[in-house]
């Protein structure tokens, strides 16, 4: 294989670790869930590494490290930051911006697959196969927090030892065994530079699309629904075809105007709120709690962890005399 082609691959698969960087840092941003947000942006950090490596792969092969955003990436992640914002409950804004992981997840994928299949140097070789196979792991596991048929992967994170032990109680009460069960420190991570998530040029972008395209299709039916049925079309002054073209270049314009200003306000604060969330809860460490559950019990665990986590929050006073929900309850 030429070294031309190899740097052109490798610079297709760091735009994409980018763009996956981006996309995890996107998803982090639009949960409310601690731990979640900490995966997510350990996800994140990891894929701006690999493009790092492999930026610095093609210059040790002689080329030029492309750095340009990809398009659908950015209307992708403006995308997810809109669909978040109009989905009410914070469990099921969990499961689609996941979902939307899960997507982007397959795509690399399938390119780490693609450019593996190629007659590469043994070096370069070497780097994409350590980096797909860490991918791999991660995308098993965004897709165990997505949910399947066998069951959900969910986390949560607490401050103190304590907070995890009453956690865990109830967690066995309600029927979980102790191998579905895991907790994990991060008191020593220390807060990294996060990827940039979406901008609110990104959220407008998104919104801009997808206003033309939803509101173009309703304008190009109204459109043939004047030339074809009659007394709601012109009489006769315009050609039918133009009548209809006029219609669905307006219902395009008014879609992208007002769908560029609703992804624009969606994305005002979005980064700063999250930044300083996730920095917040690196900074007083504390436990992350992991529960394998089965189907059946997702929600149930989603909202006994989500009760324990805002009982952590709560003064002692309070947490002493807190009593537990029954499985009946």
């Amino acid at each position: 294989m030429e070294v031309k082609e190899t740097i052109k691959t490798l610079n297709h698969l760091a735009q994409l670790c980018l763009a996956g960087a981006s996309g995890f840092s996107t998803v982090a941003e639009n949960v409310q869930n601690r731990g979640l947000k900490l995966l997510l942006q350990q996800y994140a950090q990891q894929r701006a590494e690999f493009a790092q490596a492999l930026q610095a792969e093609v210059k040790r092969l002689g080329g030029e490290a492309k750095t340009g955003r990809n398009v659908l990436g950015v209307i992708h992640r403006g995308r997810i930051d809109i669909m978040a914002t109009l989905t009410i409950g914070a469990e099921n804004v969990e499961k689609v911006v996941l979902r939307e992981a899960v997507i982007g997840e397959n795509a690399v994928l399938q390119a780490y697959q693609k450019g593996l299949r190629k007659g590469l140097p043994a070096e370069t070789r070497k780097l994409l196969e350590a980096q797909q196979q860490q991918i791999q792991t991660v995308s098993a596991e965004v897709q165990k927090l997505r949910g399947s048929r066998e069951g959900r992967l969910l986390v949560r994170a607490f401050r103190q030892e304590q907070d995890v032990a009453r956690a865990c109680k109830e967690l066995r009460q309600a029927g979980i065994g102790e191998n579905a069960i895991e907790v994990i420190s991060f008191s020593n991570m220390t807060a990294q530079p996060l990827p940039e998530g979406t901008t609110r040029g990104e959220t407008a972008v998104s919104g801009a699309v997808g206003g033309a395209i939803w509101v173009g299709i309703l304008g190009s039916l109204s459109g043939a629904l004047m030339v074809w049925l009659p007394g709601l079309g012109p009489d006769g002054h315009l050609p039918a075809a133009l009548t209809w073209a006029l219609v669905t270049l307006g219902a395009l314009l008014v879609g992208a105007l007002f769908g560029g200003i609703m992804g624009w306000l969606i994305g005002m604060g979005i980064h700063e709120e999250h930044v300083h969330l996730y920095n917040t809860t690196l900074s007083e460490g504390g436990y992350l709690l992991k529960v394998q559950t089965p189907r059946a019990q997702a929600s149930q665990v989603y909202q006994l962890l989500q009760r324990q986590e805002l009982l952590a929050e709560r003064p002692k006073e309070a947490q002493e005399s807190f009593v537990p929900a029954t499985n009946g309850a």
